[in-house]
């Protein structure tokens, strides 16, 4: 299986800790982003489209899906990860407000004792990415996400700490940009830079 991971296009409110709040779509921006990410993806042989349930990942994913004629198909592990903390807070304020928290999300993420636990992202990405591998063994497949679920998912897929969710994976390209796109085959994981 090859498996392209993209993160949702800018959408609004692009500053703040947006977490899983609702009614969060994408910008202009984001839409030729996600149109840029489409063009890309349209000659690779899309099997189907998997993509987080929120809006700014859902309306990613039938920009993609318009291009490459794929199918897309909701799914749940493929959520934000659920800072409830931070939501809605611009990073200074987030910081000012818990302290230690914050402190937490950039150095050791694995200590934030909030709604979800990074270890938990990271166990329901790889429950995902092991579903999908079996289902669709030899096929192409593009799932549409969030920054840090895929940090999560390629940081345990390249046994790396989860700690390192800010570090390593930030210097290696595995926490996307917005429109931005991870390519993972046979245990592999590249940066896909788009023109």
């Amino acid at each position: 299986m090859k498996l392209y991971l993209v993160r949702h296009g800018t959408s609004q409110h692009q500053r703040m800790h947006r977490g899983r709040m609702p009614g969060i779509h994408l910008t202009s921006k984001g839409r030729r982003e996600a149109t840029k990410t489409a063009a890309f993806l349209r000659k690779k042989k899309i099997t189907v489209i998997y993509t987080s349930p929120l809006e700014r990942a859902q309306e990613t994913a039938q920009i993609i899906a318009k291009s490459t004629k794929a199918k897309v198909i909701v799914a749940p592990e493929l959520n934000e990860w659920n800072l409830m903390v931070f939501q809605g807070l611009l990073p200074a304020d987030a910081k000012r407000k818990n302290p230690r928290a914050w402190k937490e999300f950039v150095s050791a993420p694995t200590k934030i004792h909030d709604n979800e636990r990074i270890t938990a992202v990271a166990a329901r990405m790889m429950k995902f990415y092991k579903r999908i591998q079996k289902k669709h063994p030899e096929k192409t497949i593009v799932a549409v996400s969030h920054a840090g679920p895929i940090a999560a998912l390629l940081l345990t897929l390249t046994h790396h700490s989860l700690d390192e969710l800010h570090t390593t994976a930030k210097t290696k390209g595995w926490h996307p940009g917005t429109g931005g796109i991870v390519e993972v085959q046979k245990g592999l994981v590249k940066q896909v830079h788009l023109a």
